[in-house]
């Protein structure tokens, strides 16, 4: 499919630069959810160029057009050795198309109510934009599955952490699904609701969006407050419930499973959130301090569920086994008669 759509595209064949990288995007895309990324890139257009007037890369969703300015140096301050520094704007100009590219694959355009669905994010008429933030961090975070390097030159480190851990709980399958089928922000709100209280999962939401807007006018206050609000009231209160409803489902053999599942997926992102963005920001560490006694959210502190859960199933066998004897008794009854 893929091949076909490339040789009848002149505006791909024009690049063959960028052919690897639309195969590593359709295997990362599940076959159910590729309909917008064939049905984009049937009409796609794309324009490299070093004109950084009109920014550095974008896609254009009502034109169905990508642009990427292909002089880099920008990212690469300092000095570098010449075949290391050509090697990283390698890795940015591919991961930037990389990125751009997941838009064009998860987005769908209603012209008729000019109306754009891209990833979790809606696009109404000209000015109404929600959770495209949060959007952009998980539009990185599966730009860094393929490049991982990414992570070094992106602008969306903060919310690429939240998405990360959003997957953590999720399960990246799931979250793979709901981003290419545009299926917008209310769908991941209503899954997480569906283990976790509504009011700590809108929070996640609203905080991110705020972030942003912190980020945009240069409020540090405002911005590390949202962050602060995003970790502390929606991330880490969601976690606790997925956590419960983990070892409850038998996700979790023990507790040495759980924090090994922690410590590789969770923590380095709540690590980099808290002490590279909000003490690096200047955030008061005897207030962090207080906020993290608060929530005490300690991963030993569950190894009681799996003893509860231990208990219920020596329960649940006994009742089994009881109910069992008493068949085999009426049974037996009915033979005797």
């Amino acid at each position: 499919m893929l091949d076909d759509i490339i040789n009848k595209n002149a505006e791909l064949k024009k690049h063959p630069s960028i052919i690897s990288i639309l195969k590593k995007i359709e295997y990362l895309i599940p076959l159910n959810v590729r309909d917008n990324f064939y049905r984009n890139l049937r009409t796609l257009k794309v324009e490299l160029s070093s004109n950084k007037d009109e920014g550095y890369a974008f896609y254009e969703f009502k034109e169905n057009e990508l642009y990427i300015c292909t002089d880099v140096d920008g990212y690469l301050l300092g000095d570098w050795d010449t075949q290391e520094k050509e090697k990283a704007k390698k890795e940015i100009m591919e991961s930037t198309l990389c990125h751009e590219f997941m838009h064009m694959a998860s987005t769908k355009y209603y012209p008729d109510s000019n109306l754009i669905n891209s990833g979790f994010t809606a696009i109404i008429g000209e000015d109404k934009v929600l959770n495209n933030y949060l959007n952009e961090g998980f539009t990185e975070m599966f730009t860094e599955i393929l490049y991982p390097d990414s992570f070094l030159y992106s602008g969306y480190k903060d919310t690429t952490c939240i998405a990360n851990i959003i997957t953590s709980i999720v399960g990246l399958d799931k979250i793979k699904e709901l981003y290419f089928s545009n299926s917008l922000a209310i769908s991941l709100e209503n899954y997480l609701k569906s283990f976790a209280d509504e009011m700590d999962v809108k929070s996640i939401f609203y905080w991110v969006s705020n972030m942003f807007w912190g980020k945009i006018k240069n409020n540090t206050e405002d911005y590390n407050n949202s962050l602060k609000n995003v970790i502390f009231n929606g991330l880490i209160p969601v976690l606790d419930k997925a956590i419960i409803n983990g070892i409850n489902n038998g996700n979790f053999k023990n507790i040495e499973e759980l924090i090994g599942y922690y410590n590789t997926y969770l923590k380095p992102n709540f690590d980099y959130l808290i002490n590279n963005i909000l003490l690096k920001n200047g955030y008061n560490e005897d207030l962090l301090n207080e906020y993290l006694e608060e929530v005490n959210f300690d991963i030993n502190n569950y190894g009681k569920n799996f003893e509860s859960n231990l208990k219920l199933g020596y329960i649940s066998v006994y009742v089994l086994i009881s109910i069992l004897l008493i068949f085999i008794g009426i049974g037996i009854s009915f033979i005797l008669i």
